[in-house]
């Protein structure tokens, strides 16, 4: 009865550490999601506040990696036109995806831009790099 709980004791300190292992993976080209590459996106720019309004509960997670930006809304709002504008040369690239899912969108690897994004909810969104 010893061997069996040593056994399987060991079985399972394995098994932990093989898990652990992996996800200590320093693989950062498979890995889009990390804070040096978080692009702040600031809600509704330019449009006059009025009255305090409750906070939203929207956060969007925005990343760029190595010419991939990862966009993925916390609260769906529809479909979403992305503009890109190159700050260097000053053109732009429209994209459009639903923001019901996360979106990997290839935009090229730039080394500074803007972003500007507009929902169907009526809603828009600026962010920098």
């Amino acid at each position: 009865m010893n061997f069996f709980r040593f056994s399987s004791t060991m079985l399972c300190m394995l098994l932990s550490s093989l898990i652990v292992s992996a996800d200590n993976d320093d693989n950062d080209d498979l890995n889009p999601i990390d804070n040096e590459n978080e692009i702040e996106l600031i809600s509704n720019p330019g449009k006059p506040s009025g009255r305090p309004k409750a906070p939203s509960r929207q956060r969007i997670s925005c990343h760029y990696t190595n010419g991939m930006l990862y966009i993925q809304f916390a609260v769906p709002e529809g479909n979403c036109e992305l503009i890109v504008t190159n700050t260097e040369t000053g053109d732009s690239q429209v994209y459009y995806f639903d923001s019901s899912f996360g979106a990997f969108i290839n935009i090229g690897r730039l080394s500074s831009f803007e972003l500007y994004i507009t929902t169907e909810k009526g809603n828009s969104y600026f962010g920098q790099k």
